[in-house]
């Protein structure tokens, strides 16, 4: 993620922590919260190669999402992983990585067992205090410019 620009990286924070609300991180004894998986994603061996998105997980649970061993490493995966989806679709929009997040494909989302990607997308771009068809550099970057440490900068005024 380090890779990403600082605003980028502030927006992939933000994100996956209003996505793990969703997800019932915050919530003690969910399934996000028991497997220390703030993002409730599935176990791939695959990912679990050194340097891949799941190289901390410790297992699986019974029903086939990652367990991993801290909140931290869960947490960490999870950042990764928007990371990786913000590489691969640079265009995308909370609705978007919200599809994603439910397993389907940018541009046909669809309410099937695994959830609702507009609601889902809606109520992540609620805390985000955006729209879910709000790209994700837009984001950023409205993120940027109303932090505190942009106040005081307006050369403008």
């Amino acid at each position: 993620m380090n890779s990403l620009p600082p605003e980028m990286q502030q927006l992939i924070i933000a994100l996956a922590l209003a996505m793990a609300r969703v997800e019932g991180w915050f919530n003690p004894g969910t399934r996000s919260r028991r497997n220390n998986n703030p993002g409730n994603m599935r176990f791939e061996r695959w990912l679990m190669q050194p340097g891949y998105v799941e190289d901390k997980a410790v297992g699986q649970d019974g029903s086939g999402f990652a367990i991993w061993g801290t909140a931290a490493d869960g947490m960490d995966a999870f950042q990764r992983q928007l990371a990786i989806w913000y590489r691969e679709h640079t265009q995308a929009t909370i609705l978007d990585i919200c599809t994603l997040q439910l397993g389907q494909t940018i541009g046909h989302p669809a309410i099937t067992d695994q959830g609702d990607p507009f609601a889902y997308a809606a109520t992540v771009a609620e805390e985000l205090r955006e729209s879910a068809l709000t790209p994700l550099t837009t984001a950023a970057l409205q993120m940027t410019q109303h932090s505190p440490a942009a106040v005081g900068t307006d050369t403008q005024g």
